[in-house]
C-alpha cells in the first residue's frame, strides 16, 4: 500500500454528502451516542459510505471519531485486529509494509485499548464484509460485542455487503440501530427528487421507470441521471450506461459455480427455491441465492408458498447478454430444464414456452397435442407465438397451427381474466359437442380449431374476441359450405347476447343454416348443449328487449343438474326476466335459485358475476339491502361487480357512492361489456337523486345512445316511472325507450295529476318500495307520515292500492 493510499484508509472519504432523500434515514439513526452499535449491511453500490460519512460529520465535535476503510489485510483474524488497532491508535502504518502481527497479541493490545477509552469514541469500520472473511468472522463480531458492553464510553458502527453473525447477535447484546438494503433502495419519488436536485426534468412516470428498471440501486439510479444529463436524453435504455457496472458486480463473485448458477437462473423472469435447485446445484443453491442476494444483483419478494426472487430488469438483461457473449451453451440447457419442471407441474403453457424457446420443436409439438383444449383456454396467445416460431413445415400440415398462428395473437391491451380448464367445464362440454359433431357437420380441421378458440374465449369471458372467432368460423364454413357455419352461427349469437347487444345477436340466430341443423339433433347429451346455447341466446335476446315473451322463453330453458357454466347462464337469464316481468314471491324464488347456482359456479368466472348482479337486483326488488350485500362478500370481486354494489348505495340513497362505482365501471370497462349502458343508468339516478338534473339527462342521454345501438331496452324499465319521465322530458328519442308511459287511455293526452312536493317523493318512492317501511327510510320520514300521505295520494289517482297505483303510473303525468 502507498502512503497516500495508507492515509486515506484512517479517514474519513471526499465524497459528496448523502442526497436529501434520506433526511428521514439520517435522522433515525440519531445521536452518536443514542445507540452502542449501529450496522448498515447492504449491497455493493446501495450508498452505505455515503449515508455514514454525511451523518459522520454532523457528529464531529460531539464524540471522538476513529474511521478505518478494511482492506483484504482484514480478511483474517490477525489482519483484522491490526487494522482496527491502527484504526484506534489514529495513524497509517509505516511506509514499507509492518512484520505479520500475531493475532493474540495485536487482538489484546487492541482491546486493553478499548477498555481504557475514556472519552465518547465512536468507531467506524467501512468494508466489514472483508472482516475475517477467511477466517474467524464469528469469533470477531463476538469479540466487538464484548467490547460495547464492557465500556459504555465507546460505539461501534459497521458498513458491510453480506450478513454476519453481528447482525443477530448485536442487537440480543446492546441497543443497536440496522439499516438494510430495503432502507437504501430508491423510490421512484427519490428518483424524480434526486433528477430535479441536479438538473434533469423526470415525470413520475419516467422516476416509476427507471427506479423499477434498475431495482431501486440508488449507484445505478444515479449513474443513470447522469448520463441522461449528458447525453439529453432521459429514456437512454438504463442498461446501456449500467450495464459496465453490473457487469463489473458480477464479476467479482468469486466461485465459477456461483457465477454460472447466477446466468443460468436469469433465464426465467423469476424463480423460486425449487426451481433455482433445478438450475443449479440441488445443495447449494439456497447458499447461492443469499450470496446473489447479498451481492444485489437478485431481489426477494415474499410469497405464501415461499420467496421468490428475480433479477431488476436492466440487471437481468446485463446477465443474459454476459451469458450469450461467454457461455451460450447455459441457455437452452436452462430452457429445457424448465420445460420439464412446467410439464411435472402439469403447466402445458409455461411447458410451451420454454420449449419454443429452447427450440426443442418434438417437445412443443408434444405439449401442444396433449393439451390443445387447455392451451386454448388458458393460454391463447402462447399458443399463437409457438405457432409462429415452429418450422413452417410443421405448421403446414396441421390445420389447428394454421389457424393458431393466423388468429391467436398477443392480447394486448385486454387484459382478460383467463382460468383454469376444468374437464367438467364450459369449454370441456361445448368443445366435446363441437368435436363429436364433425363426421356429419363439422368436415374441415382449421374450422374446428376455430370452433373451439370461440368456446374457450367464451369460457374466459373475453365476448368481443369468442364472437370474431365464430364470425371467422362461419366465414370459413360457408365459404366452403361445410355444415360448422350452423355452429358458428350459435358462438356467435350467444357471444352477442351475453354481452347485451341484442340488435347483433338477432341477425346470427336468424341464420338460415340453423332450422336445417335443429333437426339433426337426436337428443344426444353433446347436441343437448349446443342446443341449450342456442335457446339461452334467444331468450336472453328476448329479455334484453323486453319482448312479450320473454319469461316464457327463459322459464322454458332447461336445467342442467351438472351445474356448469351454461347452466348457471341459464338461471341468470331466468331470473332477470323475472325481474323485469314478475311479482314479488316469484322474484324471491328466484332469487333462491340464483344463490344456489352460485355455490357452485366457477369462482371469479362471467357466470358468477352475471348471477350475482341478478340476485343483487332480485333482493334489493325485494327490499332486502343487508342480503344484497352479502352477496358480495362471497364472490370474487370484478369490476363489473360495481353495478351491483352502486345499486345498493342508490337503495341507501348514498348518491356520491352510487356515482363513484358507476364512473368506475364506465372508466376501467371489461370485456364483459354489459353493464355499460347500467353504469349510465346508474348515474342518471345518482345524478338525479342529488339533485344535479342536467348531468342525469346527459346520462339517460348517453344509455339512450348504446340502447339505439345495441337494441337493449330493458334495463330502462328499472328507473321509476316518474323520473324517467321527468328526465326524459320531451326528448321523442328518449320516450320512444318507455313507451308505455307515453300510451294515453283516449288518445287525448296523458290525465295530471297534481301533489304537493312531498307527496310527490312519497309518489316515487312508492313506485319503487313495496311497504310504508322502505319509503319511510329512503325518505328519512316516519311510516305514519307516510301512511298519511299514501292515502292521499291513493285519493287523487282515484285508485286503492299500490299496484292500482303504478298502473296509473303509466297514464298520467304529475304536476307539483
Amino acid at each position: 500500500m502507498s502512503d497516500p493510499e495508507q492515509s486515506r484508509q484512517f479517514t474519513l472519504p471526499r465524497i459528496a454528502d448523502h442526497d436529501a432523500s434520506a433526511t428521514a434515514l439520517l435522522d433515525r439513526l440519531g445521536d452518536a451516542t443514542a445507540f452502542p452499535l449501529r450496522i448498515l449491511q447492504a449491497p455493493r453500490g446501495y450508498g452505505k459510505t455515503a449515508l455514514a460519512v454525511t451523518w459522520l460529520r454532523a457528529q464531529r465535535g460531539r464524540v471522538d471519531i476513529r474511521f478505518a476503510r478494511l482492506t483484504t489485510a482484514a480478511n483474517d483474524r490477525a489482519g483484522f485486529w491490526q487494522e482496527f488497532l491502527d484504526c484506534l491508535e489514529g495513524r497509517a502504518p509505516e511506509v514499507g509494509g509492518r512484520t505479520a502481527p500475531t493475532s493474540a497479541a495485536t487482538q489484546e493490545r487492541a482491546i486493553r485499548m478499548v477498555a481504557g477509552l475514556a472519552d465518547p469514541t465512536l468507531i467506524v469500520l467501512d468494508d466489514y464484509h472483508e472482516a475475517g472473511s477467511q477466517a474467524g468472522a464469528n469469533e470477531i463480531d463476538a469479540v466487538l460485542v464484548d467490547l460495547l458492553r464492557q465500556n459504555p464510553q465507546v460505539f461501534i458502527m459497521v458498513a458491510g455487503r453480506r450478513p454476519r453473525a453481528l447482525d443477530s447477535l448485536g442487537p440480543l447484546s446492546v441497543d443497536a440501530f440496522i439499516v438494510g438494503a430495503d432502507d437504501l433502495r430508491m423510490t421512484a419519488t427519490m428518483t424524480a427528487e434526486l433528477a430535479r436536485s441536479i438538473g434533469l426534468t423526470l415525470d413520475r412516470r419516467g422516476a416509476e421507470r427507471l427506479t423499477g428498471e434498475l431495482g431501486g440501486w440508488p449507484a445505478l439510479v444515479r449513474a443513470a441521471i447522469h448520463q441522461a444529463i449528458l447525453t439529453d436524453d432521459p429514456s437512454t435504455p438504463p442498461e446501456s450506461f449500467a450495464g459496465q457496472y453490473i457487469a463489473a458486480a458480477f464479476h467479482e463473485l468469486a466461485s465459477p459455480a456461483l457465477r454460472d448458477f447466477a446466468l443460468s437462473t436469469a433465464v426465467p423472469s423469476e424463480f423460486d427455491l425449487q426451481t433455482a435447485r433445478a438450475l443449479g446445484s440441488e445443495e447449494d443453491a439456497w447458499a447461492m441465492i443469499s450470496e446473489l442476494t447479498a451481492s444485489g444483483l437478485l431481489g426477494a419478494t415474499p410469497a405464501p408458498s415461499g420467496s421468490v426472487y428475480a433479477y431488476a430488469p436492466a440487471v437481468r438483461r446485463t446477465l443474459l447478454g454476459v451469458m450469450r457473449q461467454t457461455s451460450a451453451e447455459l441457455e437452452p440447457r436452462a430452457y429445457r430444464t424448465l420445460m420439464q419442471q412446467a410439464v411435472r407441474g402439469d403447466d402445458p403453457a409455461t411447458a410451451l414456452f420454454y420449449a419454443t424457446q429452447s427450440r426443442d420443436w418434438p417437445a412443443a409439438l408434444e405439449v401442444i397435442e396433449a393439451c390443445w383444449d387447455r392451451l386454448l383456454l388458458e393460454a391463447p396467445d402462447v399458443l399463437g407465438a409457438a405457432s409462429r416460431v415452429l418450422p413452417a413445415a410443421k405448421v403446414s400440415i396441421d390445420a389447428r397451427l394454421r389457424m393458431a398462428r393466423d388468429h391467436l395473437e398477443p392480447t394486448g391491451e385486454r387484459r382478460r381474466r383467463l382460468h383454469p380448464y376444468e374437464p367438467g367445464g364450459l369449454s370441456a362440454r361445448l368443445n366435446a359437442s363441437v368435436i363429436a359433431g364433425r363426421g356429419s357437420n363439422v368436415r374441415d380441421d382449421e374450422l374446428l380449431a376455430l370452433l373451439q378458440w370461440g368456446v374457450a374465449l367464451l369460457a374466459t369471458g373475453d365476448l368481443v374476441t369468442s364472437a370474431y372467432a365464430f364470425a371467422q368460423a362461419h366465414t370459413w364454413a360457408t365459404a366452403r359450405k361445410d355444415g360448422g357455419s350452423a355452429l358458428a352461427a350459435v358462438g356467435a349469437a350467444l357471444a352477442h347476447a351475453l354481452r347485451g347487444e341484442p340488435a347483433l345477436a338477432a341477425p346470427w340466430l336468424a341464420d338460415p343454416g340453423l332450422p336445417a341443423w335443429r333437426q339433426t339433433l337426436d337428443g344426444e347429451d353433446h347436441q343437448d348443449a349446443l342446443l341449450l346455447a342456442l335457446e339461452a341466446a334467444r331468450a336472453l335476446v328476448l329479455v334484453d328487449t323486453d319482448d312479450a315473451g320473454a319469461v316464457p322463453a327463459a322459464l322454458a330453458l332447461a336445467d342442467d343438474p351438472r351445474r356448469n357454466d351454461l347452466s348457471s347462464l341459464c338461471v341468470f337469464i331466468r331470473a332477470q326476466a323475472i325481474l323485469q316481468h314478475g311479482d314479488e314471491p316469484a322474484m324471491l324464488t328466484h332469487a333462491t335459485n340464483a344463490r344456489a347456482a352460485l355455490d357452485v359456479t366457477r369462482r371469479g368466472s362471467m357466470a358468477e358475476t352475471y348471477l350475482a348482479i341478478v340476485l343483487v337486483d332480485l333482493l334489493l326488488a325485494c327490499e332486502m339491502p343487508s342480503s344484497a350485500r352479502e352477496v358480495l362478500e362471497f364472490v370474487e370481486p370484478r369490476r363489473d361487480l360495481r353495478i351491483a354494489l352502486g345499486r345498493i348505495h342508490l337503495a341507501e340513497r348514498r348518491f356520491g357512492k352510487a356515482l363513484e362505482d358507476a364512473e368506475h365501471v364506465l372508466r376501467d370497462q371489461s370485456p364483459l361489456g354489459r353493464y355499460v349502458l347500467e353504469a349510465h343508468l346508474l348515474a342518471a339516478r345518482a345524478h338525479d337523486g342529488a339533485g344535479r338534473l342536467p348531468a342525469a339527462h346527459a346520462e339517460l342521454r348517453a344509455a339512450a345512445d348504446l340502447a339505439l345501438i345495441h337494441g337493449r331496452t330493458a334495463p330502462f324499465g328499472s328507473m321509476p316511472p316518474g323520473r324517467f319521465m321527468s328526465l326524459a322530458g320531451n326528448d321523442p328519442s328518449l320516450q320512444g325507450l318507455r313507451p308505455d308511459l307515453y300510451r294515453p287511455d283516449d288518445g287525448s293526452g296523458p290525465r295530471i295529476v297534481t301533489l304537493t312536493p312531498r307527496e310527490a317523493q312519497v309518489f316515487h318512492a312508492l313506485l319503487e318500495h313495496l311497504g310504508p317501511v322502505g319509503i319511510a327510510q329512503s325518505l328519512g320520514l316516519s311510516p305514519n307520515t307516510v301512511k298519511t300521505h299514501v292515502r292521499t295520494i291513493y285519493r287523487k289517482l282515484g285508485v286503492s292500492s299500490r299496484a292500482d297505483a303504478i298502473e296509473q303510473s303509466n297514464r298520467v303525468r304529475i304536476s307539483t
